[in-house]
């Protein structure tokens, strides 16, 4: 019957989990094929949670499997029959993941741009230095007489919208940083803002980091940029968020610490390692990418060994 057959379903997403856990993400999509198999048509009337939750987990597995063709046509399903904008939205961070993965930065941002707009944030096309400016001095309004370190005492973030919002901004930022910096700037002063009048939401450490990386660079204030990036490691350290960990540690070791701290005498380049190992557990492919190819340059940078350089 179409109840058993339900019944087995949920017993495939079980042991989906349970492979997917282990990184077997081959055998995770077998079962999610089959749970799909097992459910009817009619199972986005009568079983909506299960069907939607199945579908969302197969274009996951399918993008951490490289299968992004798949990944797209089942992201189409997704957001054809998912009720809400809410439902949808992790289809959305996946698609803006594959593109990002395919070199297709400019694709990542349309994407982002059009799901931020329907959450009542919009983005220009083309910013500018006003747009900044603009962002900056809110920033600092609502800072007013706070300490930098005593934004880790903010109350959670609690609006499913505006935490949705964060989620987007934060997927989108590496593909701003490689193809349009002043775009960059934009998203990265949009979260902080974000996070200081509604709260810090689970990303938080990731939002301070890209702000600290922020301030460092293109806006040359190298002891506030520290000071967030600080801020970002004791916020990473107290949620014990491990999906984090790799952007995170990738971002203020690679483009923070290194303006005050010693490559040699530190412990950036371990940072760098514990970055790519984590990364590795938690299927984060994205950032553990990154944070091997600043392993490597970090090495060449300390005067590392070629020979035993060019092994690693």
């Amino acid at each position: 019957t179409q109840t058993e057959k339900d019944k087995q379903a949920r017993l495939k997403l079980i042991a989906r989990k349970k492979a997917k856990n282990a990184s077997a993400y081959e055998t995770a999509i077998k079962y999610i094929e089959i749970g799909l198999e097992l459910l009817s048509l009619q199972s986005w009337d009568t079983q909506y949670e299960l069907i939607l939750t199945l579908h969302v987990e197969a274009v996951e597995l399918q993008y951490l499997n490289t299968q992004f063709e798949e990944a797209q046509n089942l992201s189409n399903i997704v957001l054809k029959k998912a009720k809400s904008l809410l439902d949808k939205l992790r289809v959305y961070e996946l698609k803006i993941q594959s593109y990002i993965a395919k070199i297709q930065m400019q694709l990542a941002i349309d994407t982002a741009q059009e799901v931020l707009a329907q959450l009542g944030i919009y983005l220009p096309q083309i910013p500018d230095t006003n747009h900044i400016n603009k962002k900056q001095v809110a920033i600092k309004f609502l800072l007013q007489d706070r300490q930098i370190e005593d934004l880790s005492n903010l109350p959670t973030m609690t609006d499913p919208y505006k935490l949705a919002s964060v989620r987007i901004l934060m997927i989108v930022t590496t593909a701003t940083i490689i193809s349009n910096p002043l775009l960059f700037s934009l998203v990265t002063l949009t979260a902080v803002n974000l996070c200081i009048k509604y709260g810090n939401p689970p990303q938080a450490s990731s939002v301070y980091t890209f702000y600290g990386k922020l301030l460092c660079g293109m806006m040359q204030d190298i002891d506030i940029g520290y000071r967030f990036g600080q801020l970002a490691l004791n916020l990473l350290e107290k949620s014990n968020i491990k999906e984090a960990k790799p952007l995170v540690l990738h971002y203020t070791a690679g483009f923070i610490r290194h303006w005050k701290e010693p490559i040699n005498n530190g412990n950036i380049i371990e940072t760098l390692q514990e970055a790519i190992n984590i990364g590795l557990d938690t299927g984060h492919i994205e950032y553990t990418s990154y944070a091997a190819s600043a392993y490597c340059l970090f090495l060449i940078f300390s005067g590392y060994n070629l020979e035993e350089l060019s092994h690693k």
